[in-house]
């Protein structure tokens, strides 16, 4: 009897698993038994059947979120036409962004009863932006710091965890520490934690006093050995979060110039989002 795609995929090891499909074998098999169940619901009074399976469609999207080809060759690949690998992707970033398996906390989780507070939890910020095509609007989208059009992606993760927390976005004009005050997040994040920044968040202490951004040296005036290694300890305190965001961007789509619709750009970084945060629970 002839092979499915999807087992073919497990006959893999867990190591090229992970670089071809871009997470766990656990996770895969948890969001195939999402799609499992939601396609049940979906053809309760019958319909027209699929000529592509639920493991197939769910193969096509994280192929097409890992490495980011055009849908025409997947298309190719998978022999069938590109309105259905549309429809697929589509229908499998809904199903699973609506799943709580695959949902961020949120803002409101990092509200903490201050009378249950022992230890202050530490959480880092940090902007990842992310190069579009040209907008009609250059002006809004333009990033000067990247040199071109992008769309700005605010993350907040936990130090110890290494939990995602929450994503907001902005256009690439929008500064760093503009992000953060529109967000509210500094509204939302218990007076107790600590938040670990960079230097692009200057004058967040005004908003939230246990707040940690690196010594800047002044005009004509070189830094201490003492703001010196501030700075280096505060880099290594934070490292954690570049190092998410460099996961974030082992899928294609978050680091190739994004070629969609902007406004489901931010519903695919938090399920991206989501599924690393799978991975460590």
């Amino acid at each position: 009897m002839r092979m499915s795609r999807v087992e073919k995929k497990m006959k893999l090891s867990d190591e090229q698993f992970k670089r071809r499909i871009g997470t766990t074998k656990p996770i895969f098999q948890t969001m195939l038994d999402i799609l499992e169940v939601a396609h049940v619901k979906l053809h309760e009074l019958g319909g027209k059947p699929n000529n592509l399976t639920v493991g197939d469609k769910l193969l096509i999207t994280l192929k097409y979120y890992r490495e980011y080809i055009t849908m025409e060759s997947i298309a190719d690949d998978d022999d069938c036409s590109k309105s259905t690998v549309c429809r697929s992707i589509h229908w499998v970033k809904d199903v699973l962004s609506a799943d709580g398996h695959f949902q961020l906390s949120g803002k409101k989780s990092l509200q903490e009863d201050e009378a249950k507070i022992v230890t202050p939890k530490t959480m880092a910020i940090d902007v990842m932006e992310h190069r579009i095509e040209r907008p009609k609007k250059q002006e809004d989208w333009y990033s000067g710091k990247k040199k071109c059009h992008t769309v700005k992606s605010q993350i907040i993760a936990d130090a110890e965890t290494r939990l995602i927390y929450d994503v907001e976005e902005a256009p690439g004009s929008v500064h760093d520490f503009t992000l953060c005050k529109t967000s509210l997040l500094l509204l939302a994040v218990c007076w107790a934690m600590v938040i670990l920044a960079d230097s692009g968040y200057q004058g967040i202490a005004d908003y939230h006093e246990w707040s940690l951004i690196p010594k800047k040296k002044s005009k004509g005036k070189e830094l201490s050995a003492e703001e010196k290694a501030y700075n280096t300890e505060l880099s290594r305190r934070r490292i954690f979060i570049e190092n998410i965001n460099a996961k974030i961007k082992v899928f294609k789509i978050m680091s190739y110039p994004y070629r969609n619709r902007r406004r489901r750009h931010l519903l695919r970084t938090k399920l991206i989002c989501a599924i690393l945060n799978a991975e460590k629970t």
